[in-house]
C-alpha cells in the first residue's frame, strides 16, 4: 500500500521528477501523475521552493544586518575614540621614548607631532566616510551633484515635453556616452 502523503511530501520537498518519484513507489507514472494532479502537487513543490527561497534570504538578511550594525558599531567607537584623543589638549605633545634596554617612558613636549596629527586626520576621515555610507548621508559634493543632475532632469523634460507619445513620463532618460579614460599598458 501506497503512503500518498509520504509521497507527496517527498515530491514536494524533493529533487525526483514525477516519473522518477512514479518509479521509486514502483507505480505507474500515469497513476502517479493522476494523483499528482488532483492534489496539486506542482503547485506545492512551486510553493514549497519559494517559501524556502524566502526564508533563506530572510536569513542572509537578518545575518547581514547583524554584520553591519556590528561595522557600524565599531566604526562608532574608534570614532569616538579618536574625538577623546583630540579633546586631550596634549594628545599631539606626548611622546613615547625608549631607552634601548626594552623601557618606554611617555613625556610630553611642547613640540607637535605632525605625523601624529595627519594620522588622526586621516582616521576621522575613514571614518566619516564609512559612517556617511552607512546612513546614506551624501557629502555636501553629492548634494550638489544631486541638484544639479535634477534640474537637468527637469531642463530635459521641459525640452521634450514630458516624455511619451501619450503625454505619460517614460522614466527613461538618455544620457551622451562617456568617453573612457585609456590607461598606459
Amino acid at each position: 500500500m501506497i503512503d500518498w502523503t509520504k509521497a507527496e511530501v517527498e515530491f514536494v520537498a524533493g529533487e525526483l521528477s514525477l516519473k522518477d518519484t512514479a518509479k521509486a513507489l514502483g507505480v505507474s507514472y500515469s497513476t502517479l501523475s493522476k494523483v499528482a494532479a488532483e492534489a496539486k502537487w506542482r503547485v506545492k513543490r512551486q510553493e514549497y521552493r519559494k517559501s524556502v527561497a524566502n526564508n533563506a534570504l530572510l536569513r542572509a538578511r537578518a545575518r547581514d544586518e547583524k554584520s553591519l550594525d556590528q561595522l557600524i558599531q565599531g566604526a562608532e567607537k574608534v570614532l569616538g575614540t579618536a574625538i577623546d584623543a583630540l579633546n586631550d589638549s596634549q594628545q599631539f605633545n606626548r611622546y613615547v621614548i625608549t631607552d634601548g634596554m626594552g623601557g618606554a617612558e611617555e613625556k610630553v613636549f611642547s613640540k607637535v607631532d605632525s605625523k601624529a596629527m595627519k594620522e588622526m586626520t586621516a582616521v576621522i576621515k575613514d571614518l566619516t566616510g564609512l559612517l556617511r555610507d552607512f546612513y546614506d548621508i551624501p557629502t555636501p559634493g553629492q548634494k550638489a551633484a544631486q541638484e544639479i543632475a535634477k534640474e537637468r532632469l527637469a531642463l530635459e523634460r521641459m525640452r521634450s515635453g514630458s516624455g511619451g507619445e501619450d503625454g505619460q513620463e517614460t522614466g527613461v532618460i538618455i544620457l551622451p556616452p562617456v568617453k573612457e579614460k585609456q590607461e598606459d599598458g
